[in-house]
């Protein structure tokens, strides 16, 4: 499933563009948008040539005219955009969308493009995501909906009304769990890091961390726990060590082996991950899955 962007996301008005304050906003949310969709490499995101032709056309639309490209900014936003766009076919009229958009920018015929685009879609019968501008950001639960008369079905799609509402759509599990030991560090750190965004508001690491050979190919094939496997991870290195003690990681110290152990999943799997910790760095040294939570010891 693609995006689509709806117009006032790529499009500012000149009043706007010229107030700095706007300005800015603006292509924060935009450049958001395009890094996370990057970060995650989510999908692409639906285009035509005739949006293209409005794009570069007359009148000039900011950001995205030759004069802009002073700017590192607009270079790397145009750059992050035009390798995620995905051609589709131009319908021949505009569908209707409610409720309407709010059109500021200097040329209103990009929102009849727009429509073309998404009536095209209709016709395709191809939900997509719908990322919002910040004139047309719709109140929590509200959704825009797409309709024509020539189709008997109508389109809800999925509303981003900021870039951050990409993370609903993305599960750690299913797309950065490791299954082999040469994408372990890869994948696992990027899994780590989503988890902490969705679950720990993007809290920063206290620690250093490092996975031991052991450690990851006592996950890999892991087909249990593996989400509490990511939380307990995050966990431990966003807390302090007292506040991880009197968490549900239960922490303690092994002093007959001189490791820690923290748990991953409580009774009755009691699952656990041993681990050192010297100078700020954990270092995880091997996952104990159900009934192996007395091995090692």
């Amino acid at each position: 499933m693609n995006a689509v962007f709806e117009p006032s996301l790529l499009f500012i008005s000149d009043d706007d563009w010229f107030d700095e304050l706007k300005r800015d906003a603006f292509l924060e949310h935009l450049l958001n948008h395009l890094d996370i969709m990057d970060e995650y490499d989510i999908c692409r995101i639906w285009w035509t040539d005739e949006l293209q032709t409005i794009l570069v056309g007359d009148p000039n639309m900011h950001p995205w005219f030759g004069g802009d490209l002073r700017n590192p900014l607009i270079v790397t936003i145009h750059q992050k955009f035009y390798q995620r766009t995905e051609s589709c076919f131009e319908h021949e009229s505009t569908c209707e969308i409610a409720p309407p958009l709010v059109v500021e920018y200097a040329n209103p015929i990009a929102n009849d493009s727009f429509l073309k685009l998404v009536h095209a879609l209709i016709e395709l019968e191809e939900r997509f995501y719908f990322c919002i501008g910040l004139s047309n950001k719709l109140h929590t639960d509200a959704t825009f909906a797409f309709y024509c008369n020539c189709h008997s079905h109508h389109l809800q799609p999925k509303i981003l009304n900021a870039a951050e509402d990409w993370l609903n759509f993305l599960n750690a599990v299913d797309q950065f769990f490791p299954t082999s030991i040469e994408e372990f560090d890869s994948n696992f750190t990027k899994g780590l890091e989503l988890v902490k965004r969705k679950e720990f508001g993007g809290s920063e690491y206290r620690f250093g961390f490092e996975f031991s050979k052991a450690f990851k190919k006592s996950v890999i094939h892991r087909t249990t726990h593996r989400e509490a496997i990511f939380t307990a991870i995050v966990k431990k290195l966003t807390l302090t060590s007292a506040e991880s003690a009197g968490s549900d990681l239960h922490d303690e110290f092994l002093a007959k082996i001189k490791e820690w152990r923290m748990r991953v999943t409580q009774r009755p799997s009691s699952t656990r991950i041993h681990y050192i910790l010297e100078k700020k760095k954990v270092s995880f040294l091997r996952y104990y899955g159900e009934g192996e939570h007395d091995d090692g010891l």
